[in-house]
C-alpha cells in the first residue's frame, strides 16, 4: 500500500501568494483578502486525508463453463468492511489478455458506506482454452481528491474463464474394430462375460473348461466369453476456407467451433486408450497424424492450431483439391485400417460432407458426423440457412452416416446421447 500525492492545489495556493504579494505592493486590502478563497482550497484538501480502509473482492463469472463464442457476465463486488465511508474507490479489474469485453467496462468509481458492498458488471467474449484474471487494481482517494492509496486487495471467486465444448462420450457408431478394447462385441472368445459353450478343441485354455459340465455330464467342451474390442477412430475437422462462417457480429466463427469440437472428441477417445488419429481440412496445410501414433492429442492440437498459423512440419494428406469429396475418400480409405470409423467435424455448409460420408460408408467405412448448430433464429438470413442444413442432416442420415445434430444450448453429450436414441 502506497500514499501518493497529487498536485491538484499548488495552483490555488501559488495563487494566494501571487495575491498577498501583489496587495501588500499595492496597498489594495481587497487583494490580500481574496487570497482567503484558493486558501480555503488548500486547507480543504490538507484536511481531507485519504482513508486506511478494509476492502474485499469478489469476482463470478456466468456461465462458469461456457462455449467459446458465448458472453460471459462478470461481476465484481467491493466490500467496505471497515468503520468509515470511502467517497471516491476506484477499481480496474484484470481482464484476461486474450479475451474481449463486448459489453459494460472493467473499470468503476464506486462510493461506498461503512460495512457495505457494491458491485459492477461487464462481459467477455468467451474464447477456447483457459484464460486467467490478473490481480485487479484498486484506489483509493480521500474527498478532495488531492492524495490517493494504491492498493493490493487479494480476490475470491473466478479465477479464469474456460471456454469448452463439454465431450464426455466420443459419438461414435458401436461397431468395433480389431483392437481389444472397451467395446463388447457379438464376437465369443476371451474376455469376462459369457458367451457361448462349444466342443473341446486340443490346445484351449485350461481355465475356460467348463468343468461343471464335465462332472455332470461326462462332456468335455469349452466356454467361450464375450469379446471386448476397440474403437479405430479418425476424426476428421473441417476447417475448409469456404465453411468458415461468422454467424453474427462478435461471435467465433463455425472452423473456430469445429476445431474446439474435434479437439474434445480427440481427448475423449485418447482418455478411453482407444486408437485415434486426425486430419484436418485446412487453408494452406491438410495435416495428418496416423491412429496409435505416439503422442496423439498434444499432435492433433498442433495440427488443430495450423488452421490459423500454418505452421505443420507433420505428414499431410496430400490432397490436390478440398472441393472433390472423392478425393478425400480415397484418401482415408487408403490409411484406414478394415472397418475404421470416422467422425467428420463439420458445420455443414456445403454438400461435401454428404459426398465424403457415402463415399466412406460405401466402402465399410461406419461414419458420424458431429455438426453444431450457429444459426440465429431471429435472422430471415439464418432461417433459409437452417433449412439447407437441415435437409443436409436428413441426407446424411439416408446414406447411413450417424449425425449428432448439435444445438449449442446444449451440452454436446446431450446431443449424442439423443442421437444415439433416434439410431
Amino acid at each position: 500500500m502506497t500514499l501518493s500525492e497529487l498536485p491538484r492545489y499548488r495552483g490555488a495556493l501559488a495563487g494566494a501568494l501571487a495575491f498577498v504579494v501583489v496587495g501588500t505592493l499595492f496597498g489594495e486590502p481587497w487583494l490580500v483578502a481574496l487570497a482567503g478563497i484558493p486558501v480555503s482550497f488548500v486547507a480543504y484538501g490538507s484536511l481531507s486525508g485519504v482513508p486506511d480502509p478494509s476492502i474485499a473482492l469478489s469476482r463470478t463469472a456466468e456461465p462458469e463453463r461456457p462455449v467459446p463464442g458465448d458472453r460471459v457476465r462478470i461481476r465484481l463486488t467491493v466490500r467496505n468492511e471497515s468503520d468509515r465511508p470511502l467517497p471516491d474507490v476506484r477499481v480496474v479489474d484484470g481482464v484476461p489478455e486474450d479475451l474481449e469485453v463486448v459489453s459494460g467496462s472493467p473499470q468503476a468509481a464506486l462510493a461506498i458506506a461503512p460495512d457495505s458492498e457494491e458491485s459492477f458488471e461487464y462481459e467477455l467474449l468467451a474464447k477456447r482454452g483457459e484464460h486467467d484474471f490478473t490481480e485487479p487494481r484498486v484506489r483509493v482517494r480521500g474527498a478532495a481528491g488531492g492524495s490517493y492509496r494504491d492498493l493490493e486487495v487479494p480476490i475470491s471467486g473466478a479465477e479464469r474463464v474456460t471456454g469448452r465444448v463439454f465431450v464426455e462420450e466420443p459419438p461414435t457408431r458401436r461397431e468395433t474394430a480389431t483392437l481389444v478394447g472397451a467395446v463388447p462385441t457379438d464376437v465369443g472368445g476371451s474376455g469376462i462375460e459369457f458367451h457361448t459353450t462349444r466342443e473341446y478343441r486340443p490346445g484351449d485354455p485350461v481355465n475356460r473348461i467348463d468343468w461343471r459340465r464335465l462332472a455332470r455330464q461326462g462332456e468335455l467342451s469349452t466356454v467361450n466369453y464375450r469379446e471386448h474390442r476397440g474403437v479405430a477412430v479418425v476424426v476428421v475437422a473441417d476447417c475448409r476456407p469456404r465453411v468458415d462462417v461468422v454467424p453474427r457480429p462478435g461471435a467465433f466463427s463455425t472452423v473456430d467451433l469445429c476445431r474446439y469440437a474435434a479437439d474434445r472428441v480427440l481427448q475423449a477417445f485418447v482418455d478411453e486408450g482407444q486408437e485415434v488419429g486426425i486430419g484436418v481440412l485446412g487453408r494452406r496445410s491438410k495435416p495428418w497424424v496416423e491412429p496409435g501414433t505416439t503422442d496423439t492429442l498434444a499432435r492433433g492440437r498442433v495440427a488443430l492450431r495450423s488452421v490459423n498459423d500454418g505452421e505443420w512440419a507433420g505428414p499431410e494428406l496430400q490432397l490436390s483439391t478440398v472441393s472433390d469429396g472423392a478425393v478425400l475418400v480415397d484418401r482415408l480409405a487408403s490409411r484406414l485400417p478394415a472397418g475404421g470409423q470416422v467422425v467428420f467435424v463439420t458445420p455443414l455448409t456445403d454438400d461435401y460432407p454428404i459426398d465424403v460420408a457415402e463415399g466412406l460408408v460405401v466402402r465399410g467405412h461406419p461414419v458420424t458426423v458431429v455438426t453444431p448448430d450457429l444459426g440465429d433464429p431471429d435472422e430471415p438470413g439464418s432461417r433459409l440457412l437452417a433449412v439447407e442444413r437441415h435437409t443436409r442432416v436428413e441426407r446424411l442420415r439416408d446414406v447411413g452416416a450417424h449425425v449428432v445434430d448439435w444445438t449449442r444450448s446444449d451440452p454436446l453429450p446431450l446431443a449424442v446421447e439423443a442421437a444415439e436414441v433416434r439410431t
